[in-house]
């Protein structure tokens, strides 16, 4: 799903392609971000990010917990940035969770509920996301195109 000017909560792998110039999707995602006018992130994101940046197996070398924070900082202080508190209980989801089959569709199905809450977009590399969510949903996820 491609939009125009609606909020993007941008997923943890969108996050990490555009900090890392080494990243196999970097200049694909760096480009599409080009585009985008105001772009969100939250805590979960946010975690993901400090959590997968300091490990030199997902970034080829080692980055200091500091200069991963410092980084984060800078990324999160950009004028068009927006931190989405996350107040989507999964107990109670505005979007339905019927398709979800495992463990690892519990965060993707949680962001895109949160974005829903926020009249936003959940931005994903993921293409499989789509078939996790029912035809009603699907709105609520932008794939960027690889």
């Amino acid at each position: 799903m491609t939009t125009t000017d609606r909020l993007r909560l941008l997923d943890v792998n969108v996050l990490v392609a555009l900090s890392l110039p080494n990243h196999a999707h970097h200049e694909v995602v760096s480009a599409w971000f080009d585009g985008v006018d105001q772009w969100a992130t939250c805590s979960i994101t946010q975690a993901a990010y400090l959590r997968l940046l300091m490990n030199p197996r997902v970034t080829g070398f080692e980055i200091a917990a500091a200069d991963v924070l410092s980084g984060l900082g800078e990324l999160t202080s950009l004028d068009d940035h927006v931190f989405l508190v996350d107040d989507a209980p999964p107990a109670e989801p505005s979007i339905s969770f019927s398709r979800l089959k495992g463990p690892k569709q519990v965060t993707d199905l949680h962001l895109v509920d949160l974005a829903a809450r926020h009249n936003a977009v959940l931005a994903t590399m993921d293409g499989r996301m789509a078939q996790a969510l029912m035809s009603q949903d699907r709105r609520h996820i932008e794939l960027i195109p690889l």
